[in-house]
């Protein structure tokens, strides 16, 4: 390779004097990082004007998930070809692919950030291992949690790649009866839909001893944002083989008016000697709860 093409990025410009690969077959924009021999890092902008677009789907474009792969092929043998003199006299092809999972659609306007790592070589035949992520969500929307990650609580991973979701308009919830929430988590979700109320009756489970889902941090919180009716009753049920049994009831008093210009607050409710406390924006609230 010439010496002008010895650096850590590339272009497109650069990446056509590599790969083989043409219009409107060019699945890759930009090589944002590579170490060769070990891993090189890609971005391919995803937009309106590509050609499989027309027919895939007419009124709803989705990229092909065939396409996604050839993306991750393209960047694969960029990092095999990108030390050779004359990378364009020599041609890499796929023998396999295993474990591949579609976990989200591919739309217009998606950046593809392609992540490649060689896992080991034999002779001619090399093993990769590849990612594709969209507009790095995964890293965004989780890096606060992983690095406040509590034990106690870890349904908090498995809500970070939904804090972005918007809860849609109840529909039909009229031909409702009841809601049955078994170990349900929102804690994410909830913090930003307080206003959803929740006029039918809502019975909640969960284990004491329960880390992934656990009682406090999440049902709690989604009882106190649906629960806002001053009718509503709060009761606390110990569940046991032989049955149900009732050990405290509870109305929650609507917040008060005073509200906090980034939001509303949500202190962590302390139980204490059968007691629990709870904190508004200039009250505190105790509740009863021993039998």
């Amino acid at each position: 390779m010439s010496d002008s093409l010895k650096k850590n990025n590339y272009n497109v410009q650069d990446i056509i004097k590599i790969l083989p690969h043409r219009y409107p077959f060019v699945l890759i924009d930009k090589i944002n990082e590579v170490k060769p021999g070990e891993y090189v890092n890609a971005i391919k902008n995803v937009t309106i004007n590509e050609p499989y677009f027309q027919g895939h789907f007419p009124g709803q474009p989705v990229m092909p998930g065939v396409l996604s792969l050839e993306s991750i092929a393209q960047t694969t043998a960029f990092l095999m070809l990108h030390e050779l003199d004359d990378p364009l006299k020599k041609h890499m092809f796929i023998s396999g692919v295993d474990k591949v999972r579609f976990r989200q659609l591919i739309t217009p306007g998606d950046q593809l950030h392609i992540n490649i790592r060689l896992k080991y070589k034999k002779l001619t035949l090399y093993k990769f291992e590849g990612t594709i992520k969209i507009d790095d969500q995964l890293e965004t929307r989780c890096q606060e949690v992983l690095d406040n990650l509590s034990l106690t609580n870890l349904s908090s991973l498995l809500q970070c790649q939904l804090i972005d979701i918007t809860l849609s308009d109840r529909k039909g919830i009229e031909n409702l009866s009841a809601i049955v929430g078994m170990n349900s988590f929102g804690s994410f979700l909830w913090q930003k839909n307080l206003d959803n109320q929740i006029n039918i009756p809502l019975f909640l489970t969960g284990g004491t001893f329960d880390l992934v889902t656990p009682s406090i941090s999440e049902q709690l919180g989604l009882l106190l944002a649906v629960s806002s009716s001053p009718f509503s009753r709060v009761i606390l049920i110990e569940a046991t083989p032989r049955g149900w049994t009732p050990r405290g009831e509870f109305t929650i008093s609507p917040q008060t008016k005073q509200r906090n210009p980034k939001g509303k607050v949500w202190t962590h409710p302390v139980i204490a000697n059968g007691k629990m406390y709870l904190r508004d924006q200039e009250l505190i609230f105790c509740y009863n709860i021993s039998s």
